[in-house]
């Protein structure tokens, strides 16, 4: 375990707003309860709190001298109208490849940064940088075209991430987060497997309707969200097996796996490891694990 704080980028509203209709009714209770206990936590624990909104403003300010925006926060919301820059959602995730090495899967990358035109000002925004590899992927991948990067904005970064980043790939890190953080970097919705984008990738054999991700709260009794208090927290657990039973009540029966679609798109079936189930496999039995 990390013995820094950890900080916490509480993105909630957030990814709340990419539920569907149904999942925001569903699930706007237990979302309300969430959010006021991870800031219980927090101030119990001296945790620093990033409140993802006033990144996404503090950020949009600052991208309106740029002419292309690649954004891999997947809670970013990119202002509309105007004359301002052109985004891009770009998607970013490493895996094992066959020989057990890291691997870099990047689509979405534009057209137009194919070209490599100097004159063109690109800028890159993620939600937070702890080791920097992703970021220094992406760069990378840019470079390889001939493209430089002027700058990336983060919501938070880690010494490490930004040396890496400005010294490895030569690029400015700009964090709205004013220090560099010394523990883990944990998200909100990554604590709460009903949001969208919450946990990790993952890539088993079987059906991929609705997508699948690895729970952190579920993996290894919470191992990857690094701090016990938060890993192991009975309101978190209680909170997680509250979405179950609100979903049976609307359903009238036991909700399973196929049914996660209903609450969001990129909403996944959580998953205690890489290990596939069928699509009909009861959410209270994915969920036994956390009690």
């Amino acid at each position: 375990m990390d013995c820094e704080p950890i900080s916490l980028v509480l993105d909630i509203q957030a990814a709340a707003e990419q539920l569907s209709a149904l999942g925001r009714e569903l699930l706007n209770d237990d979302l309300e309860v969430l959010a006021r206990t991870l800031q219980d936590l927090a101030s119990a624990h001296g945790w620093n709190v990033i409140d993802h909104g006033r990144f996404t403003e503090w950020t949009a300010s600052r991208l309106e001298k740029y002419d292309e925006v690649l954004v891999l926060d997947k809670l970013f919301v990119a202002p509309s109208g105007g004359d301002g820059p052109r985004y891009h959602r770009v998607a970013a995730h490493r895996r094992l490849g066959a020989r057990g090495q890291l691997v870099l899967d990047v689509s979405g990358l534009p057209d137009s940064l194919a070209a490599g035109d100097p004159a063109v000002r690109v800028a890159v925004v993620d939600d937070a940088a702890y080791s920097g590899g992703t970021l220094a992927g992406v760069l990378d991948r840019l470079a390889t075209c001939g493209f430089a990067v002027d700058r990336v904005f983060v919501s938070a970064t880690t010494e490490r991430a930004r040396q890496r980043l400005e010294m490895q790939s030569g690029v400015p890190v700009d964090a709205y987060f004013p220090e560099p953080v010394r523990g883990d970097v944990i998200h909100a919705h990554d604590v709460y497997p009903w949001l969208p984008h919450s946990g990790r990738r993952a890539e088993p054999s079987g059906t991929q309707v609705p997508a699948r991700r690895i729970a952190p709260l579920l993996h290894r009794d919470g191992a990857w969200l690094s701090d016990p208090a938060l890993a192991q927290a009975p309101a978190l657990r209680r909170i997680a097996a509250s979405a179950v039973d609100v979903f049976r009540d609307h359903l009238d029966r036991e909700p399973v796996a196929a049914d996660v679609a209903l609450l969001g798109r990129d909403v996944a079936v959580p998953l205690p490891s890489a290990a596939d189930v069928p699509d009909t496999t009861p959410l209270r039995q994915l969920l036994a694990a956390l009690f």
